[in-house]
């Protein structure tokens, strides 16, 4: 069997990106082969058209660029470019690939009309054939695109969200879909029902002290109780810098974490992604106003090593199709900061134990005092996220839409 998947962009550091990946190993260990095709990023197919910036000008001419070797997915060039963008010539190209495939994924293309050429030709070359239309958002849910309306549908297709409330905005426009939500890699430690808090400590120590050397803050932190150190609480915004990100209500939160220590400490700001869309000058102006260090960029550092030198995640985006901080902060133990966003109530329902942007002082003395109630917090979100979102069921899940769509993996 063997299945496409679509998208403006894949193989990047994007949300829409790094899930795709996801499913993409969780078909893969079901036997399907895949082939990738966007607009730009690391894929096995480029189409400039889908790129969610371009302008539809261009010519048709196929280009092949070279055979892959080994795994497709991990390349730096695409085994095959085409160019030409107008939506006849995407149309056009998409079936060149797609007709040698059993079925195709749409990544939030058929989701967001953001290249609406491009949004238009995938609909009508995925008319009548099997296909799942994944939402990450909606047209709906953005001001700027209201005007759109609801996706496209069809007969063959299966709608799936990542999460209840977009599931439940397309049934009131009578589009049934699937809920399956963003899945995570949990520590086999948890799943072999080890204590994973102090098997996590210890595997994650050496990590964390490199880590804030790095950052040039103490290494004394809650997960060890009586150290002498002085502690600086890193308070970590893993996302990129957009409005809807919040980052003035970070900010905000950890001022008021700052007025609370009182000498016992001193909070760094980490903002690890970068300012998008036209967002740096008003950003610049935003953290211009913090009494307290902020750190912007990775430094060089991947996501875990963030995650090992912080002491808390900082979420306060307005809205999130999804938020995988929110998930990644249980998998790494930290406590979670998290803004008041739709999807944000929806998860919060399993279980999860966070902290509102209101809650400042409470969250501080935990940090500081080491007690045992926040061990017992980030332990319990742990076990509802390997519970509930553990990527290991994730190709059980993929099964069940394959079958759904009217196709057998024998």
């Amino acid at each position: 069997m063997k299945a496409a998947i679509v998208s403006y962009r894949l193989g990047s550091t994007d949300g829409v990106s790094i899930e795709a990946a996801k499913w993409i190993w969780a078909l893969e260990s079901l036997g399907v082969e895949v082939v990738t095709v966007a607009g730009t990023g690391k894929c096995d197919v480029t189409i400039p058209g889908l790129r969610a910036d371009h302008d539809g000008n261009g010519s048709s001419a196929v280009i092949p660029i070279r055979a892959s070797a080994g795994s497709r997915h991990d390349h730096d060039a695409p085994y095959r470019q085409f160019n030409g963008a107008s939506p006849r010539d995407v149309k056009g190209q998409l079936e060149q690939v797609l007709d040698s495939c059993d079925f195709t994924i749409a990544e939030n293309i058929c989701s967001l009309p953001i290249n609406q050429g491009a949004y238009e030709a995938v609909a009508t070359c995925l008319a009548g054939r099997p296909a799942i239309i994944r939402h990450h958002d909606l047209a709906i849910q953005r001001p700027h695109l209201t005007h759109f309306g609801p996706p496209p549908d069809d007969p063959s297709w299966l709608h799936v969200t990542i999460n209840r409330f977009s599931q439940q905005q397309l049934c009131r426009f009578g589009i049934d879909a699937k809920v399956v939500y963003n899945h995570f890699a949990i520590p086999e430690s948890e799943i072999a029902g080890r204590d994973y808090a102090n098997d996590h400590h210890k595997n994650r120590s050496g990590m964390r002290r490199l880590a804030r050397e790095t950052l040039g803050v103490g290494f004394g932190d809650y997960f060890e109780p009586g150290s002498s150190s002085r502690i600086g609480i890193v308070a970590l915004q893993p996302t990129r810098a957009i409005p809807r990100k919040n980052v003035p209500g970070a900010v905000k939160f950890c001022s008021e974490m700052a007025s609370q220590v009182n000498g016992r400490g001193e909070i760094l700001y980490w903002l690890a992604g970068p300012a998008e869309d036209g967002y740096e000058s008003e950003l610049e102006q935003v953290l211009a106003s913090a009494d307290f260090p902020v750190l912007r960029g990775t430094l060089g550092m991947g996501i875990e090593h963030a995650y090992a030198a912080s002491d808390l995640v900082l979420l306060p985006s307005t809205w999130e199709g999804f938020g995988n901080p929110a998930i990644e902060s249980a998998c790494n133990l930290k406590p979670l900061v998290i803004g008041d966003y739709p999807v944000a109530s929806e998860l919060k329902r399993f279980g999860f134990r966070w902290f509102g942007l209101d809650q400042a002082k409470d969250l501080v003395e935990l940090v500081l005092s080491g007690e045992q109630d926040l061990a017992e917090i980030t332990r319990g979100n742990h076990a509802i996220a390997a519970r509930e979102f553990n990527l290991n069921d994730l190709p059980g899940k993929l099964a069940g839409l394959i079958k759904h769509l009217g196709l057998s993996l024998s």
